[in-house]
This record gives structure tokens, sequence and C-alpha cells, in this order.
């Protein structure tokens, strides 16, 4: 699609929101990534530990299925419970090297922030372009994530200041905003 094809009325609506992951960015592979060292990690010392099978993290089939879309704690505890493990929630402040399932996500974000450092985040050019486009028309232009980690990723891509409102994962939390996946 050529971003000058669009055509919005200002009649219709007030702005356009955008999705983060999956829409501006390809930070869902990093995520993917992220989740995968993580659990991949705890399973084979859970295994090790209660002399189980270790069964790894699928990071694709199991990552779309509980993870993906969720706020970080809720997918931890998703994808737990698909594999019988039951954890106490614990709390936000959790060190990482707790076995809660905040502490899990904590660690999560930890190895997601290296993994982001490290690679960067990439972006859909196209929905860059449109988004440049849409803006330079006055549209007001909102980005919304389930992700606490938007507002850095954003400020990654050197976009942050395109958007006039961002709702993510912590202003997400405190209005209640649901993950698109629940």
């Amino acid at each position: 699609m050529n971003p000058t094809d669009v055509t919005l009325t200002k009649e219709a609506c007030d702005g356009v929101i955008f999705d983060l992951d999956g829409v501006i960015t390809q930070t869902a592979k990093v995520h993917a990534k992220a989740w995968k060292a993580l659990f991949d990690t705890y399973l084979e010392n859970r295994a090790g530990r209660e002399n189980q099978e270790y069964i790894p993290f699928d990071a694709d089939k199991e990552y779309r299925t509980y993870v993906d879309g969720k706020p970080r704690y809720d997918g931890v505890e998703s994808f737990l419970k698909s594999r019988g493990i039951d954890l106490p929630r614990g709390n936000p402040s959790d060190d990482p090297g707790k076995e809660t399932i905040y502490a899990l996500g904590n660690k999560k974000n930890e190895i997601f922030n290296a993994y982001l450092q490290k690679e960067g985040p990439t972006v859909y050019e196209d929905t860059l372009s449109l988004i440049y486009e849409l803006k330079k028309q006055g549209w007001k232009m909102a980005v919304i994530s389930a992700s606490k980690n938007c507002i850095p990723i954003l400020e990654a891509v050197g976009i942050s200041d395109w958007f006039d409102t961002v709702v993510e994962g912590v202003l997400s939390q405190e209005l209640g905003i649901k993950g698109r996946r629940v």
C-alpha cells in the first residue's frame, strides 16, 4: 500500500491509533527469543531439580498460544499453567532470582532489554511512511501496547516524538486495559 493512497476524513475520526508490536515494530521476534531464553533456562533447571524430562519452550507455537499479546506476568502464568506448573504470583518487586510469576517476568524483561540493546528493534518501513504521511496531514497519532517497554522501543527507533499519545503497559495496567489476548 502506498501511504499517500490512504483516504481518511477528519469528519469520520479525530486520529489514528497504532499497535506497536507487529504493526510498527517487529519486536515480537525479540520477545519470542527472550521468552525462549527465560523458559528454557527455568524448565531445564526445574527438570534437573525434580528429576523430570526437560521439554524446551517452543518459541513458535507456545509463544503464540500462551504469551503473545498478553501482559508479561499473565504470559508467564499462562505458559506455566499449560505445563502444569503452579507458582506463587509474588509481587512486582520480586528479584529475578526468585521462583514466582513476577520474578520470572522480571527476568524475562532483563533478557528482552539486553537483546533490544544488542540487536535493536526492526521496524516496518511501510508503517513508518504511513504514520509520517498522516502526521504531515495533521492527524493526531497514538500508539498502544501491552509492553511496558513501549517507550524505550519507540526511543530506540527514533519515533517517540511522532505520537500525541502513548498508552503503554504501565499505563494500561493502571487503567485496567487488558492485552489483546487474555
